[in-house]
């Protein structure tokens, strides 16, 4: 039999990175901290540097690291991002229509793209809804359950779509579990506002 014990330097430690950051504001200490932790780095820093085989590709504040990267790098390797490949439809100055593999994407971006571009559209687990019946949204997708993540608080639903490309949703567990309203295996329609993703051209 398999047993899980929970690590309290792992509670130790979340709070040390609180101590630390405390410390050095309220003495109005700079420092540099290297660390191949993300919720560290996002924990103790007022502003992250994500780095590539030596290059800086993104300097920003935690929030704009996480909700605003400037590249698909930056988008997957801070935090779980689904990056759907496609390529621009129509464009205005604020909006465009990426067509790909399972239809089109509406999304809110003020960059100069052509027509035909290719792009990556990003767009975190947490901002993508999952539900039994069509909702009435901009971006709309039928998939099918394959696994969920149980996390306690949330849960990870991976819904494949016609398209063969798996998508992640994460919905907060304010329901006990035998209250869910869909399970492994069960069709579910996946949604989105125009505003919830960010169009990448990089």
């Amino acid at each position: 039999r398999q047993m899980c014990i929970r690590d309290r330097d792992v509670d130790l430690r979340r709070h040390l990175n609180l101590e630390v950051r405390d410390i050095l504001k309220e003495f109005g200490i700079s420092a540099i901290l290297v660390t191949h932790d993300q919720e560290e780095a996002m924990t103790v820093a007022s502003r992250v540097a994500v780095m590539n085989a030596g290059v800086i590709k993104q300097i920003a504040t935690p929030d704009a690291i996480y909700e605003l990267p400037n590249s698909s790098y930056v988008a997957d390797f801070i935090g779980e991002v689904n990056l759907i490949n496609g390529k621009v439809d129509t464009h205005t100055k604020t909006s465009c229509k990426i067509a790909w593999a399972g239809g089109t994407i509406n999304a809110q971006s003020s960059k100069d793209l052509a027509k035909g571009a290719e792009v990556r559209f990003a767009v975190r687990p947490e901002k993508v809804a999952v539900s039994t019946d069509k909702p009435d949204a901009a971006n709309t997708i039928q998939g099918k359950v394959l696994d969920i993540a149980y996390l306690g608080n949330i849960s990870t639903y991976h819904v494949e779509v016609a398209s063969g490309q798996i998508i992640k949703a994460q919905l907060a567990n304010a329901r006990r579990l035998s209250r869910r309203s869909f399970t492994w295996d069960d069709t579910v329609w996946l949604s989105w506002t125009d505003t919830a993703g960010l169009v990448l051209t990089e």
